[in-house]
């Protein structure tokens, strides 16, 4: 809802906006810099704001008290040492947020990223993985990358779902971590060939996708609640057909969304995961585009209500109908607004 009200500030600051510009030409590298904030998120129990705000060379992950309405910095980063990727709240007194830094790991240069956790009024951020480390000639993995988020695990307010390759290199396992001691718990083990997990909105690893190296084949997997096993859907050589994804989970563990090709352009299907040769049901399509989004969660159902496509209007695509009837009623609201700025 947060891009409606910034689209709305937008129209009605438009005749002022051009009224500036026309008459004080911006310089060139006003259009190069970063926006002043942005990763704008809302705690669960709407007390703060947490955000990226960006001054001259530095990045500070801030706050702000809407109560007070004082914001203050919690993490400031050079840009250099270490970037922010993303942030998201978990919990009223938790957030986290990831980073990215350059290293250096067997003579090969690599971008690494880690996860870590702070509250609104902490002093030091806590980082949520700590590898064990290599001694003498005792080398061990240690995961590229540790922001893999799987499940912000609904109805858990102090752990997540997150992957880790530390014990298989590029096969994670599915840890349960605290995001406010650290502790981890290993949920999954590592499972050839699946590279990525998917977990459903019951917060289980259910779906995996595989990839073998050897002979370029990408997989599908699916978790079975009551046989407990796992499923290959779909097997593919890389480019000998277009792609298959999994996008997640309806609220209805046996319905998996997925990406597939119709008519020439990926698009939104379901399935039922029972199916040893699963039936594809078309849920969302763009002749004129490839939809390439995420799905989009309603927060009060906990299922899928639309996807992100940023070639539709207002960028996403509903398939529920009270967010459809929804997003009318926001369009005609601003379609108003705009009639009113244009008669000013």
């Amino acid at each position: 809802m947060h891009k409606y009200w910034c689209r709305s500030l937008c129209i009605l600051l438009l005749p002022i906006t051009i009224t500036v510009n026309a008459s004080n030409a911006l310089p060139a590298e006003a259009f190069s810099q970063l926006p002043r904030a942005e990763n704008i998120e809302i705690s669960p129990d709407g007390k703060y704001i947490a955000y990226f705000m960006h001054l001259d060379d530095f990045t500070v992950l801030a706050v702000m008290d809407l109560e007070k309405r004082e914001s203050h910095g919690l993490v400031k980063s050079d840009n250099e040492k270490f970037k922010f990727n993303w942030l998201r709240w978990v919990n009223p007194e938790k957030l986290i947020f990831s980073i990215c830094f350059p290293d250096r790991g067997l003579g090969i240069e690599t971008d690494e990223t880690r996860l870590m956790s702070i509250g609104p009024t902490d002093t030091e951020p806590k980082i949520l993985f700590k590898p064990a480390r290599s001694y003498g000639m005792s080398y061990k993995h240690v995961s590229q990358f540790q922001d893999t988020v799987i499940s912000m695990l609904p109805g858990d307010d102090d752990n997540i779902l997150m992957g880790f390759d530390t014990d298989n290199p590029t096969y994670p396992s599915v840890y349960s971590v605290s995001v406010t001691t650290g502790k981890k718990s290993i949920v999954r083990r590592s499972k050839f060939p699946i590279r990525d997990w998917i977990a459903d909105r019951q917060g289980r690893a259910r779906a995996g996708v595989g990839y073998d190296a050897d002979d370029g084949v990408r997989s599908i997997w699916v978790h079975d609640l009551e046989t407990d096993a796992w499923n290959k859907l779909w097997e593919y050589k890389y480019f000998s057909q277009p792609d298959i994804s999994p996008l997640g989970f309806s609220i209805d563990p046996n319905v998996l969304y997925i990406s597939a090709e119709h008519n020439g352009r990926q698009s939104v299907f379901t399935i039922d995961t029972r199916q040893s040769a699963p039936e594809m049901n078309l849920v969302a399509h763009d002749p004129d585009y490839d939809i390439e989004g995420g799905l989009i969660y309603s927060p009060r159902t906990n299922d899928a209500v639309g996807v992100s496509h940023g070639e539709a209007e207002n960028s996403v695509i509903y398939w529920n109908e009270e967010y459809q009837a929804f997003q009318r009623t926001i369009d005609n609201a601003l379609l108003h607004q705009q009639q009113l700025c244009q008669f000013q």
